[in-house]
């Protein structure tokens, strides 16, 4: 393994920002950035670095420089979307994370989508979709799983978290059991 080399450095970022180690993790991008300024992975992920450290206008300064390097990567869109929730900004949020959806159907899009709409108070719409995630993957049965798996912040989890206590207990427990279809009384 070469130390210096680019998709090592990023490796590397990856598994720092993963243990939380932020600081670091953004001081391996600047420098993946600095050899290749048109990568815009390094641009999304150095901008959910700062999201993590509470700096969301920097982290949506980041995506968006990524946006303009491929307005076409879905990630991006995802990424852009967790920034518009942090900052509250719900109707944005909502359609970066159908943009991305369109762009390529995602379990990561569909979350964001669920939350946000849940957010909005289209507590229905919301919750079946979410419901649909839990069938496909019993990961969405349980937030601290689903922070886990899409690294969001604290407040989707947090927005995740009402929303999955507000379904209803047996179909949160049939999707965990793998049951593909709930069956309401």
């Amino acid at each position: 393994m070469r130390p210096r080399d680019p998709l090592t450095q990023h490796a590397r970022a990856f598994v720092y920002q993963y243990h939380g180690h932020l600081n670091e993790a953004i001081a391996v991008y600047n420098w993946l950035l600095t050899i290749d300024p048109r990568y815009e992975n390094g641009y999304l992920n150095r901008g959910m670095a700062y999201l993590h450290k509470g700096d969301s206008a920097q982290a949506l300064a980041d995506v968006n420089a990524g946006l303009d390097v491929n307005p076409n990567l879905p990630n991006l869109y995802n990424g852009r979307g967790n920034v518009y929730f942090v900052q509250r900004d719900y109707a944005l949020a909502l359609a970066d994370f159908q943009r991305a959806e369109e762009l390529v159907s995602s379990e990561h899009s569909r979350a964001g989508i669920a939350v946000t709409l849940f957010a909005l108070g289209q507590v229905e719409e919301a919750g079946q979709l979410w419901r649909e995630l839990s069938a496909e993957n019993a990961k969405y049965a349980e937030i601290d799983r689903v922070k886990k798996k899409l690294g969001w912040a604290e407040p989707l989890v947090e927005e995740g978290r009402r929303l999955i206590a507000g379904l209803n207990p047996q179909a949160v427990a049939q999707a965990m059991a793998g049951v593909t279809s709930v069956v309401s009384n």
